[in-house]
């Protein structure tokens, strides 16, 4: 295997850690999630009748969607975590892909492990989201479903374009910060939370760095990905810090306003996806 190289065909820059936020956000997510206690709850509040399980399970639907009329073969879940969206995936198509997850927490890969049946074909193993174990233009799908937030994307982002073959597919998501409920959290109840010393769920702050999709699409295209789609998605009105004390409230309100996802209010939905093909030789007109 050669030196791993960009999208365009550059080499790798971007192997250096970018100096931002990202860097310390993104240890501190890593120290959260490779804790072993917490995947039982973890995996039990992605897949009950919570609002966390519901966009959860969205985000799975919208990517089984977007695949639905994808022919199959090599896919790649960056930030797998226990499995359950290769399980979906495996179980609503199943040997159309062979499948490849990769987390960079242990108790999260064992989880998905046990999770996925060997007849389901799956792989799962130790890694970074931003060093992909894996040698160049080995997938023909690229998947980055709630890991930007919680990494740095924009080197996320350079190894799904360098690990994607030419005319491959790249699925990613991001926390919309234009949302009103992430701009509420994010400039009025973040401050105050701050000011009052509150603290959260489990002693860690979830308080993850969205990137606008302007900007999530320049990033796309300086890694040589070519947006093809845009999908926006959960439209949550309960917000900080009635969220967790009206729960059922919450879950019930943003399963009514999906449909608004479809419509011109759209972009006020709290998360977002973009499909995207790698740019190259084989790239589809």
């Amino acid at each position: 295997q050669g030196a791993p190289r960009g999208a365009a065909g550059s080499p790798r820059a971007y192997a250096q850690p970018v100096r931002g936020p990202w860097t310390t956000y993104a240890r501190r997510a890593e120290e959260w999630f490779s804790d072993p206690v917490r995947v039982p709850g973890y995996v039990a509040a992605h897949s009950g009748s919570s609002p966390e399980s519901f966009i959860f399970n969205r985000r799975i639907e919208l990517v089984l969607s977007e695949l639905a009329g994808h022919p199959g073969g090599t896919l790649i879940d960056i930030g797998c975590g226990p499995g359950m969206l290769l399980a979906a995936l495996g179980a609503s198509r199943p040997g159309d892909f062979e499948a490849l997850g990769v987390d960079i927490s242990p108790p999260m890969v064992e989880e998905a492990s046990r999770r996925l049946s060997s007849a389901s074909g799956a792989r799962v193993l130790v890694g970074r989201a931003e060093e992909l174990p894996l040698p160049d233009e080995v997938a023909d799908i690229a998947l980055a479903m709630g890991i930007l937030e919680l990494a740095d994307p924009h080197r996320v982002l350079a190894e799904a374009a360098r690990v994607l073959r030419p005319g491959g597919l790249a699925v990613v998501s991001m926390v919309n910060p234009s949302a009103p409920a992430r701009i509420w959290a994010q400039r009025v109840y973040e401050p105050l939370r701050r000011r009052r010393g509150w603290g959260w769920v489990d002693g860690w702050d979830p308080a993850e760095i969205p990137m606008s999709e302007p900007d999530l699409v320049r990033t796309l295209h300086l890694h040589g990905l070519r947006p093809v789609r845009v999908r926006h998605f959960v439209f949550d009105p309960v917000w900080p810090p009635l969220d967790r004390r009206l729960p059922g409230l919450r879950g019930s309100a943003m399963r009514r306003l999906e449909p608004l996802g479809r419509g011109p209010l759209r972009r006020l939905g709290s998360y977002y996806l973009i499909v995207a093909r790698r740019e190259g030789r084989d790239t589809p007109v």
